[in-house]
C-alpha cells in the first residue's frame, strides 16, 4: 500500500507597500527642480567670471587703461579749470557768455594780504570858511576856502582837512534866501561870480568820518 504524501499547506505572504501621498511627491519634485536650477546658475556664474578674467587679462586693453590713467593724473597735477568772462553782445544774444579755460597752476598767484589801516574817528569838527571879498559891484568874482577846517580825533590829535584830503566839502549859494546854486560836492576851495544885485549867502558843509559841521559867509552885491 503506497505511503500517502503529506500535504503541505502553502501560505502566501503579502508584502505591504505604503502608498506615496501627494505632499511627498511635491517635496521631491521641488528638491529636484532646485538642484537643477542651482547647477545652471553656478554654471552661468562660472562662465561670466571666466569671460571677465579673459577680458581684463587682454594685453592691449590693459596697456590702454594704463595710458588713460597716467594722462588723467598729469592733467590734474598741472592744470586747473577757471572761468573766463568773455562779453559778446549781439542782437541775437544780448547777454555775455562765460567760458571755461585751462590755465597752468604756476600762473595763479595768491594775492598779498592787505593790512588794514586804523583811522581814528572824529569827535568834533570845526568848519572855517574864508572869502576874498564880502561886498562889491556886480559882476564880482569871489574865491572861497575851507582848507583851514580841522577835526578833533578820538586819540586826542588834530587833523587839518587841507593836509589829510579826507574831508568832504559840499557847497551851495543862495540869493535873498532863494537857492541859485544847488548843493554839490567839490574841493576845499570854490570860486563864484555874482552877476546880479542882492544879498548872497555862500555855505559849505564839511564832513569827516561821521561828524559834519557847516559855515557860511554873506556877500553883498550892488
Amino acid at each position: 500500500m503506497p505511503i500517502p504524501q503529506k500535504t503541505r499547506r502553502l501560505v502566501r505572504r503579502k508584502t505591504y507597500i505604503a502608498p506615496i501621498n501627494n505632499y511627498t511627491k511635491d517635496v521631491q519634485y521641488k528638491i529636484a527642480s532646485f538642484t537643477q536650477y542651482s547647477a545652471i546658475v553656478v554654471a552661468m556664474l562660472t562662465c561670466i567670471i571666466a569671460i571677465i578674467s579673459t577680458i581684463l587679462s587682454f594685453q592691449p586693453l590693459t596697456s590702454y587703461l594704463a595710458k588713460v590713467s597716467t594722462a588723467t593724473s598729469d592733467i590734474h597735477e598741472e592744470y586747473i579749470v577757471v572761468a573766463t568772462f568773455t562779453p559778446s553782445y549781439t542782437s541775437d544774444n544780448p547777454f555775455p557768455k562765460s567760458t571755461l579755460t585751462q590755465r597752468p597752476l604756476q600762473e595763479i598767484t595768491t594775492p598779498a594780504l592787505v593790512t588794514p589801516v586804523y583811522t581814528p574817528m572824529a569827535t568834533e569838527l570845526v568848519t572855517i570858511l574864508t572869502s576874498s571879498a564880502t561886498e562889491g559891484n556886480m559882476p564880482l568874482a569871489v574865491h572861497f576856502s575851507a582848507e583851514d577846517s580841522f577835526a578833533t580825533l578820538s586819540d586826542g590829535n588834530f587833523l587839518r582837512c587841507k593836509q589829510s584830503g579826507l574831508c568832504i566839502f559840499t557847497w551851495a549859494v543862495y540869493r535873498n534866501e532863494v537857492q541859485v546854486l544847488a548843493p554839490f560836492q567839490g574841493q576845499s576851495t570854490f570860486a563864484y561870480t555874482f552877476t546880479g544885485k542882492g544879498i548872497y549867502s555862500v555855505s559849505v558843509y564839511v564832513c569827516y568820518t561821521s561828524v559834519c559841521r557847516e559855515d557860511g559867509v554873506i556877500i553883498t552885491i550892488r
